[in-house]
């Protein structure tokens, strides 16, 4: 039986108290929901999020999604490997079928300098059109190298989640108030296109999960007041724009992922996006501003930018003028990610009822620590990358 969508104030809550609660609809939220409806398909469960899904603020719309297992520790090899396999089989995961396409089996072309490698069956213009991005050569063909669309894998998992039971509200603020409730305030839009709020409730639950990306520590800390030990970084993917040199078309990608000094090049549409290196944590109360090169204001970042001058040598590409700096950081497509302090993602019980789950930069990784955290919750021993 499918769950209730509750995306208008006059929708009226059919519940005031739920098994589990999950605050944050996006990426990693929508996945733990997914999870706990097959684990604990008994269970009331309901995901509440302050806009639409996926969450229209959070990183889950900007995530370059690379899956390369070469950035991944050992360790944990095993849930990436598992996560890798459900977003290339999400409709199969999901019973959801949706035109979005969630994976790309592109491989990555890793260069190092000095290094004899080989262009492999790229046909001659594609080979020429490298030559002319980087000085350096190629030194190894990743096959099992790809990227997905977290929003459109955010999709699948929220209609999945919905489908299989989850009660799903939008267009709410989340507030704790103690003793296991939430304050919920239903927001609508005004005369002056200004979200008010126009309703307070409260429900109960027996658990509450928050999922709210870089927001999950303040979060926390006013319900509960406990510190977590996670930062935030704003990172930004400038994009190469059409060129003659690239040979890229909208309706044909004929490049796979380039992976050079830290940086990869992600084919979308008729251009490659740009994913620099991750830079280190940003101090409380930075907000994003774009640099200056050259004396030229740009929307990229100071930081990304000395990034891109250190690397020009080796990457004439980042030298091109088709490279799309933006006028202001409004213009480039960024994000607040949350930064953990082993650099992945995790979860992690903030008391006996309420637990923390962050993402990342890698979404596989990602997706397993989700079912983690459902399969924890249901009191499950076993992980499906260990039987």
């Amino acid at each position: 039986m499918s769950g209730q969508v509750l995306n208008r104030s006059t929708i009226a809550l059919s519940k005031r108290h739920y098994d589990l609660v999950i605050v944050g609809g996006g990426f990693m939220g929508l996945s733990v929901a997914f999870y706990l409806r097959q684990l604990l398909p008994e269970a009331a469960l309901i995901l509440v999020e302050e806009e639409g899904i996926p969450s229209e603020q959070g990183a889950s719309h900007v995530s370059p999604g690379i899956l390369d297992k070469g950035r991944i520790n050992p360790e944990k090899a095993a849930p990436y490997a598992w996560g890798y396999e459900v977003l290339k089989h999400l409709a199969e995961e999901t019973g959801i079928q949706r035109p979005d396409k969630v994976f790309c089996a592109s491989g990555i072309l890793h260069f190092l300098v000095q290094e004899n490698g080989s262009l492999g069956s790229l046909n001659p213009e594609e080979k020429k059109a490298i030559a002319q991005m980087f000085s350096s050569s190629p030194a190894y063909w990743d096959a099992q190298g790809a990227y997905a669309s977290a929003e459109a894998a955010s999709l699948f998992f929220g209609y999945g989640a919905v489908k299989s039971g989850l009660d799903l509200m939008l267009n709410t603020r989340v507030e704790p108030s103690g003793d296991n409730k939430l304050k919920l305030q239903r927001l609508e839009y005004n005369r002056m296109m200004q979200r008010v709020v126009i309703k307070e409730e409260q429900i109960s639950t027996d658990t509450v999960v928050i999922a709210l990306g870089t927001k999950t520590a303040v979060f926390v800390e006013a319900g509960w007041g406990e510190l977590l030990p996670f930062r935030q970084v704003y990172m930004q993917y400038p994009r190469i724009e059409a060129d003659k040199r690239l040979p890229l078309t909208d309706s044909r990608v004929n490049l796979p992922i380039l992976q050079a000094r830290g940086f990869y090049f992600r084919p979308q549409g008729e251009g490659l996006l740009v994913i620099p290196p991750r830079l280190a944590p940003d101090p409380r109360g930075y907000e994003p501003s774009g640099g200056n090169l050259l004396g030229v204001r740009v929307g990229v970042r100071r930081e990304i930018l000395e990034l891109f001058l250190e690397a020009m040598a080796e990457l004439p590409i980042l030298g091109w003028e088709s490279l799309n700096l933006g006028k202001t950081a409004a213009n480039v497509r960024g994000a607040w990610e949350v930064v953990t302090a082993k650099g992945e993602p995790e979860w992690r019980q903030v008391d006996q009822k309420a637990y923390a789950l962050v993402g990342g930069d890698s979404l596989a990784l990602g997706l397993a620590t989700a079912y983690d955290l459902a399969a924890h919750l249901s009191k499950l021993n076993t992980r499906p990358w260990t039987s």
